[in-house]
Parts: C-alpha cells; structure tokens; sequence
C-alpha cells in the first residue's frame, strides 16, 4: 500500500493560513498521498493561489472553490469528488500523519469486513508547535477504540460507551459516500457530526492500529461544534 491510493478530505472557509499550513506539513513529509480541498470562501486571497500553485509542484493537490457550500455539504462535496479508494475527513486546523494513514488503509485492504481504521490521535497546543520554550500541553484526543463485534446493536452499545470519532478514520471511498449522505443536508452541524459516527459504527467494525495518526490543534481560532 502506498499513499496514491489515499486522499484527505479538506473543507475551509475563510482560513487560507490553516490551508497554507497544512500544505506546508504535507510538503515536509513529502507524502504522496492526495489532498482534497473545498474552499467555501465568497474570494480566495491571491496568497492561497499562490501557495497552492507552488505546493502542487511537489504534492497532489485539487482545490475546489464552491463558495456558499456549508461543511456539511462541503465535506460530501469532497467525498463525491474524490479519485482515490482510500479517504479520510480532518479540520482544516488538524494534521494527519502519512504513514498512519497508509497503515490503516493497508488494514482495510486486507480486511474488508472492518469499516474504518486509525491509529493514536493526540490533541496538542498550537503554540508549542512553533515554539519549542513553551509548555507541552499534550494529552491522547482517543485511547485505543477498536469495535469487533459482529452484531451491529453491540457495536452501537459499546460505541455509545466510548465515543471517539470514526469520520476522521480512513474510510473507503465507496463507504464513506454512503454513509455520508444523510448527513449532507442536516441543518445542524453537531448533529451532522455524531449522525456519521453512529452511522458508520453501524455499517461495520472498527479497528485501532497502534502507529501515530492524528494530530489536534487547540488555538485560538478554533471551530467550535456548535457552529452552524
């Protein structure tokens, strides 16, 4: 399994710098795997064009401008559009980390009674991140969920028990589509959010693979659930 095969579904709105930094992560990494954004900005800054422009010389990248798009709708836009078999959703503050992602996609080709899969995921101050004399406020975003059962109503019970969230797994293309769709048009985001977990908890097992995965940002300027 490689990175080609794989894409990361990015929705904005009005954050070209989270845009620029992730692309400039990816860019150090030099994954080969896609990213997908769909910017729901009314007019891009000529600063995102421009990196954009310079960033797709040495990664895939395709950029959608669909401006009035909700992340809801934002974020099954991206999905209904992607290439590759392999995707996984993140905030356009997140990071996702390559090999992590290729491990659980490398899982899921293998075992294709398992819905999703993911690795550790931490949440991380943003300050740190460039600013190495500050404290380290790291602490795990999941533990170690994995859901096996083969009956949909235990797997639902011991979800509700341990909630994390499976849309920021690796997904198969296919699936994730399907399992999107009624969320697509809900009007509310929280909602849209918990509705694709259960869903997709719903439709099959879960697996964790201990390998680094997901990195969180806390900052000033995050996106709250609540958010419409």
């Amino acid at each position: 399994m490689n990175g080609r095969n794989i894409s990361i579904l990015i929705p904005s709105i009005d954050r070209p710098n989270q845009i620029i930094k992730q692309l400039s992560f990816y860019n150090s990494l030099q994954t080969d795997i896609s990213i997908n954004i769909c910017d729901s900005t009314k007019k891009p800054p000529s600063k995102l064009k421009k990196s954009i422009e310079f960033f797709s010389k040495t990664l895939s990248i395709n950029y959608f401008h669909e401006p009035g798009l909700n992340d809801r709708q934002a974020i099954y836009y991206l999905i209904d559009n992607c290439k590759t078999e392999f995707s996984s959703f993140i905030g356009d503050d997140d990071l996702f980390i390559p090999e992590g992602m290729i491990k659980s996609a490398d899982f899921l080709n293998k075992n294709p009674d398992y819905r999703v899969a993911y690795g550790n995921a931490i949440i991380v101050d943003e300050e740190f991140l460039h600013d190495r004399k500050k404290s380290t406020p790291i602490s795990p975003y999941w533990g170690k969920p994995f859901f096996s059962q083969k009956s949909c109503l235990e797997r639902l019970t011991a979800f509700s028990k341990n909630y994390f969230v499976p849309m920021f797994a690796i997904h198969r293309t296919k699936e994730f589509l399907e399992d999107y769709l009624p969320c697509k048009e809900i009007p509310s985001k929280e909602m849209g959010e918990f509705l694709i977990n259960y869903i997709t908890i719903a439709k099959g097992k879960a697996m964790y693979i201990p390998y680094p995965y997901l990195i969180r940002k806390v900052h000033p300027n995050r996106y709250l659930i609540t958010e419409n």
